[in-house]
């Protein structure tokens, strides 16, 4: 087992990379958010169509002539937008 020395040594060594890549995000801080922001759109805009195709499933499969035209533009307004 290490001793106490070696982990103080092990944590300094993580502390100091840390503060090293902490400098650099400071630079890149929009393009950061920027990139989270659009993954976080893209995941719920594939969620969205998921959820939308298997609405018009269901409505094709019940023959609910009423809502398949609503769930047709919802799957086709999401997959143009994905």
């Amino acid at each position: 087992m290490k001793d106490r020395k070696s982990y103080r040594n092990l944590f300094r060594s993580m502390k100091r990379e840390w503060l090293w890549i902490l400098k650099y995000v400071k630079l890149y801080k929009l393009n950061i958010f920027l990139y989270i922001a659009l993954g976080l759109v893209a995941t719920v805009m594939s969620l969205g169509t998921s959820v939308a195709t298997k609405r018009l499933i269901d409505a094709v499969v019940s023959h609910s002539d009423d809502k398949i035209l609503g769930v047709v533009c919802l799957v086709v307004g999401l997959t143009v937008l994905c």
